[in-house]
């Protein structure tokens, strides 16, 4: 795949509006990465040269010749993933929404919400997993019942003292999602015909590519611990939005030990340094779930390096921006499908004439 970079000439048409080379090889290099223990890791590189019509006696010599039609079918390949996959997590994290499970079993009284928050709370100690703040909330609670001398973190710290050492120590807590629940809709069933089968099927594709099993596990714990940390408003909007992430250093580190960093400039970024944080969680069965955390890491540096990203931010803002002064042609398919992720909360509800390559949106505002 890398001989596909080589010619300058289809490298401009394959660079607009993102690096689609950059896309396929950070692709290639993370499925690479989280199947490093399995037998085989040629799982994208079967997808890419099916998609693109390859067959596997030729692949040299078609990768060599870099065509027009070899062009256009990255072209398409890479919007299919980006519609059916990459636009809709990046929509419904914007959000900033907790999602929850449709059925509730009849016997469940509490909340499932509520009890999602305790434990995570409980677990992380009542602090955000990257800024160390405690919980405002809970720290007015404890004040109450034990006094300014009495009011203790989790850690057996006096709060008062704590907060003499960070000025900042206190923070409104969320729970956040590290993969959105909403990915679990491309297993359902509910849509039948072909076009929302095969957008499905894509977005599994990709999903399966972060690890075998992923699909499954997800289902199970979507809306458990396993699939949630604590953070700050701040971090929970960039965290969603794949500029933060997770990070493990190395193998040989402590499989609790992981690195938070973040892609953004550094005079609006909520985090400016890389921070070392343990995720170690006591009992097991409610940690984060290490792959969940490789996944989010991977979408996030496959969105930044290639600048998908910055392209999605901006398809985003012009679905939620209609009275925007200009005449704009845009892919079809790309912005219908940013105005139904904006609208809804579910995969495989795809808008638009498949057969139309573009659309000219035309809209008239207020003058700034």
């Amino acid at each position: 795949m890398q001989r596909l970079s080589a010619d300058a000439d289809v490298r401009e048409e394959l660079t607009r509006p993102f690096d689609r080379i950059e896309f396929l090889l950070q692709m290639q290099t993370w499925h690479k990465h989280l199947h490093r223990n399995s037998a085989t890791d040629t799982g994208f590189l079967e997808l890419f040269f099916s998609a693109v019509g390859i067959h596997a006696e030729f692949r040299s010599a078609a990768l060599s010749m870099a065509s027009d039609v070899l062009c256009y079918k990255i072209v398409k390949f890479t919007d299919d993933l980006l519609t059916d996959f990459f636009i809709p997590i990046k929509a419904v994290g914007g959000r900033i929404r907790t999602y929850l499970p449709t059925e509730i079993p009849p016997q469940q009284v509490e909340d499932p919400l509520v009890i999602l928050r305790t434990d995570c709370l409980r677990r992380d100690r009542h602090r955000c997993v990257v800024t160390g703040g405690f919980d405002r909330d809970e720290a007015r609670q404890r004040f109450r019942s034990f006094g300014d001398d009495g009011a203790l973190d989790d850690d057996g710290e006096a709060l008062k003292q704590r907060q003499k050492k960070q000025a900042t120590f206190y923070a409104s807590l969320e729970i956040a999602y590290i993969l959105p629940p909403a990915l679990i809709n491309i297993l359902a069933a509910e849509h039948c015909n072909l076009t929302n089968l095969m957008a499905r099927q894509r977005a599994l594709d990709v999903l399966l590519l972060f690890g075998d099993g992923l699909p499954r596990d997800l289902s199970a714990k979507a809306f458990t611990p396993a699939n949630a940390l604590t953070m700050t408003h701040d971090v929970h909007v960039e965290f969603c939005q794949y500029r933060l992430y997770f990070q493990q250093p190395d193998e040989s580190a402590p499989s609790d030990l992981f690195y938070a960093s973040a892609f953004d400039h550094e005079r609006v970024a909520v985090l400016t340094e890389r921070l070392e944080r343990s995720l170690s969680i006591s009992p097991a069965d409610t940690a984060p779930d290490r792959r969940f955390l490789e996944a989010h890491c991977a979408i996030a540096h496959i969105l930044h390096w290639s600048r998908a990203g910055d392209y999605i931010d901006r398809l985003l803002i012009d679905a939620a921006s209609p009275w925007e002064v200009q005449e704009r042609r845009v892919r079809t398919r790309d912005l219908q499908r940013a105005r139904d992720s904006r609208a809804a909360d579910s995969f495989g509800k795809r808008a638009g004439d498949e057969n139309s390559d573009d659309l000219t949106v035309s809209a008239i505002s207020q003058e700034r």
